[in-house]
């Protein structure tokens, strides 16, 4: 007893950092470069100069409006000591701040380096640096007004596609506001914009003056933290912090991840709005669940073979886990292991030059212990040539970089092959590299120009480094052509009386070498719709210039609303879609097209809001229902508060001079109030808790949740009045500022309670036995210990001058597999336990306080 407490106390005292643990044989990790704080994306400079470059949050651990963030690098190993750049203004609150980071494809030439940044409580923006040496210059905004809410779910990932266009994603800032079909709100998204700030026409939902969000590239995600390309194959996979489970997306134009209607994989497939499922959600595991929060694909030649084309993900929450996920050739999910344990939080990740995997720690303590950048190393047993990507992309009129090097130190010097075939528009300069015993290690270059040409077409070649007795390697090279035609459209969407006309302007994007047609056909839907012109000319004088179509929709008998597609096509670019759409005037009965919510809970509001078409616009009526039940005549909203269970009858009338008129009948049963159901997230059972810790968890009810309370050994502490789902001590300030302090409590076994009060007063609670250790714990700072919770990365927290700052904790509900409705494995009962098992417990804790100690909010956030 005596020798355990006083080990505990050596390591309570003398904390240090460490790498993950875990790994498979072969692998080791070290620290790159020294220790930072608040790091939150990393990005390796595509020219050669094995520089990688970091965003951190803020420079200095306060938190909100006004405040600065950086770009650091680390050059060949070592972290610079003047930023990059500073960004400011940065709100950088819970999940705001600096938060993406790309590199322009023709950066060799141009130095253009962009960023995502939340610069208040409202707004993020794009905003691009040039880089002239190590330091940023010319500051420039090229997207602004993007959403926030000055919490969480922001989004934040960043990255240059195969088209060259810059890529960016916003959460639904946590309000739920621009998921399912809204189309009129860059939230929930996936964007995609030009690299000077503008829209490119052919997006999906591109619609001019109309009311969608231009930038829109897909829809239906929750929080789309990060995301990554996948090489060879040109695919976006999008990590979505999710509300039913955290999904990895295969993302295409115009998809949907389908939040908040579905998630988890129960995405409907073949529907109109083009659900897609995830490739894989993540494994369940570790204390506090899961938060995907970094990715990569493993593209160079140094690990072995079975590891190429896979997955990196990262789980950030406690203590933090990377992932690896094999995939089948289809793409579908072969296998998923862990590859990493006591991650210490990652969020970045990249593949460096020398073909090591490095991810980023956030670690938000000052002075930092375990932040910064982490490089995971394989030891090959037999000699090899290493390459960084087997898939090298290349802008025209630019350049690329091949690294190459040796897998281990030569008795003697070995010289590597550099050759290459396919389009004459592909050179290199480099015919062959030679290694010793004193540079194997370090990355030489192989420069790969890609000349301008005037055609629109992807040139494409191959670049084979080999030496004589080694496995040679080909690296698959394209080129991203700046001459792509575009046919550009006024808008995707029309709109158009029956009857009438309606204009569509056309034009190209790039000049044409020779005078190109363009076709205009209507190849689906009703053909009362067409284009008064099937063909426009252009040339290389006259292709800026817009051709106006008249799209006519002819007169019908019938009272059918006519939907229509037009197809553009012609002169060497992607087919163009016009959706058309038209308003019937012929005079028709109504129709009622909603369907009737049939269930209802007593003594809480039921309200169904009916819809109908028709000409005239109908209006609605109530010929049976229950006493009391009414209806709004002019939008249909049906209300009432029923006082028994039992079934009702219901008829729902539109009329409006036509006959017939549409009644829908449908019973409404009215069910039972039952009791909220109560899930605990923090703290877990058996926790070993100290100083500030997040006290939360979920509540769910048939009507409506208004309250909870929260206890410790039976006394209220808390009453969180709100109508939701998610509650916490501290109210909306839980996650970020008030922290149930255990400072208060004795050392020893306490009662941890949640009880939530429906709309009717019923109750249901929930309750964990925990054990406060407090001993050691600074008065002026506190730590959360035990098993964190949740499925959600938060920033934020804590403020300078030695406020209190929680540590590992927080989050949503745990889930099990990462489906809705996961078991708590909470207990409601007493729980005991022996002095040693308390120490044991202890120990444990002391041993993992340098990763915990003070941890922002950053692991907790959900609903």
């Amino acid at each position: 007893m005596t020798r355990a407490l006083v080990l505990l106390a050596v390591l309570a005292v003398s904390p240090a950092a460490q790498a993950g643990t875990g790994h498979p044989a072969g692998f080791t990790e070290t620290r790159y470069g020294a220790a930072f704080t608040l790091g939150t994306a990393m990005a390796w400079a595509p020219d050669g100069s094995n520089r990688l470059f970091v965003t951190r949050q803020g420079y200095v651990r306060t938190f909100g409006p006004n405040n600065a963030a950086e770009i650091r690098i680390i050059k060949d190993g070592v972290l610079l000591p003047t930023p990059f750049a500073t960004v400011t203004p940065v709100f950088n609150w819970s999940e705001c701040g600096l938060f993406g980071i790309a590199f322009d494809p023709a950066f060799a030439q141009n130095g253009y380096v962009y960023v995502s940044a939340c610069v208040s409580n409202s707004e993020q923006q794009i905003i691009r640096y040039t880089a002239v040496g190590d330091v940023g210059t010319q500051k420039t905004i090229l997207l602004a007004g993007l959403p926030s809410a000055g919490d969480t779910h922001n989004g934040g990932g960043l990255s240059i596609g195969p088209d060259a266009k810059l890529y960016f994603a916003i959460g639904d800032n946590r309000a739920t506001i621009g998921p399912d079909g809204d189309l009129t709100s860059a939230r929930s998204k996936v964007s995609r914009a030009n690299l000077d700030g503008t829209v490119p026409n052919d997006n999906p939902f591109f619609d001019g003056p109309g009311p969608n969000a231009d930038f829109t590239w897909a829809r239906g995600m929750r929080n789309p933290f990060t995301h990554a390309w996948q090489p060879g194959r040109n695919l976006l996979w999008v990590n979505d912090v999710g509300g039913h489970a955290d999904q990895v997306f295969q993302v295409n134009a115009g998809e949907h991840g389908g939040w908040t209607m579905y998630g988890g994989g129960n995405q409907p497939l073949n529907h109109p709005l083009r659900y897609i499922r995830p490739v894989f959600q993540l494994m369940s595991g570790g204390p506090s669940g899961m938060a995907i929060a970094g990715s990569t694909f493993y593209d160079s030649t140094l690990f072995p073979a079975a590891y190429r084309g896979n997955y990196f993900v990262g789980d950030f929450e406690v203590p933090g886990r990377v992932l690896r996920a094999v995939l089948n050739p289809d793409n579908s999910l072969a296998s998923q292991t862990q590859f990493v344990t006591d991650a210490n939080f990652p969020l970045g990740f990249q593949v460096g030059p020398d073909g090591a995997l490095y991810y980023l720690t956030y670690d938000p303590v000052e002075p930092a212990t375990t932040g910064g950048v982490y490089r995971i190393d394989f030891t090959p047993t037999t000699q090899g040539i290493v390459v960084d990507t087997l898939h090298l992309r290349v802008l025209e009129g630019s350049t690329g970089v091949v690294s190459v090097r040796l897998a281990l130190a030569p008795a003697a010097p070995v010289t590597v092959s550099v050759a290459h075939m396919g389009d004459a528009d592909v050179t290199t300069p480099t015919t062959q590299l030679t290694f010793t015993a004193a540079n194997w290690a370090t990355p030489q270059n192989v420069v790969v120009s890609a000349a301008q040409d005037a055609d629109g077409a992807r040139d494409t070649a191959t670049v084979t480094v080999s030496s004589s007795g080694l496995p040679s390697h080909d690296v698959a090279v394209e080129v991203m052509d700046d001459d792509t035609q575009v046919i550009v459209v006024s808008s995707a969407f029309v709109t158009l009386a029956e009857g009438g006309t309606t204009p569509l302007t056309v034009r190209l994007l790039v000049a044409p070498t020779s005078p190109v047609t363009v076709t205009v056909a209507r190849t689906a839907g009703d053909t009362d719709v067409s284009p008064a012109a099937a063909m426009l000319t252009f040339d290389a004088t006259t292709y800026q210039t817009p051709q106006t179509v008249m799209i006519a929709a002819a007169e019908d008998a019938d009272s059918t609303a006519d939907v229509a597609t037009l197809t553009l096509s012609g002169g060497g670019a992607t087919s163009r879609t016009i959706a058309v759409t038209v308003v019937d005037n012929e005079n028709a009965a109504p129709t009622i097209t909603t369907t009737p919510v049939t269930r209802a809970v007593a003594g809480n509001a039921y309200r169904y809001d009916a819809d109908a078409t028709g000409l005239p616009a109908p209006t609605f009526a109530l010929p049976m229902g229950p006493p009391g039940m009414a209806i709004d005549a002019t939008t249909g909203v049906v209300t009432w508060t029923a006082a028994d269970a039992g079934d009702y009858p219901v008829t729902v009338r539109a009329q409006n001079g036509q006959m017939p008129s549409f009644d829908q009948a449908f019973t409404l049963t009215v069910l039972p109030d039952t009791a909220p159901y109560v899930r605990l997230s923090q703290p877990q059972p058996n926790a070993v808790v100290s100083g500030f810790i997040e006290f939360f968890g979920d509540a769910f009810d048939d009507a409506a949740v208004v309250r909870a309370e929260f206890l410790v050994d039976g006394n209220v502490v808390f009453d969180d009045v709100q109508t939701g789902d998610h509650f916490h001590y501290g109210g909306v300030n839980g996650h970020t500022s008030m922290r149930f302090d255990t400072r208060a409590l004795s050392d020893g076994p306490h009662l941890f309670r949640m009880v939530a009060y429906d709309t009717r007063g019923q109750t249901g609670a929930q309750q964990a036995m925990v054990t406060v250790a407090n001993a050691g714990v600074d008065a002026g700072s506190g730590s959360a210990g035990g098993a964190g919770g949740g499925s959600e990365p938060t920033a934020g927290g804590g403020a300078a001058g030695g406020s209190p700052v929680a540590t590992a904790g927080g989050g949503t509900t745990p889930t099990t597999g990462g489906e809705v409705g996961g078991v708590c494995a909470c207990t409601s009962g007493d729980v005991t336990s022996t002095a040693a098992a308390w120490l044991a417990a202890l120990l444990l804790r002391r041993r993992r306080r340098a990763r915990r100690e003070s941890l922002s909010t950053f692991a907790a956030g959900s609903a």
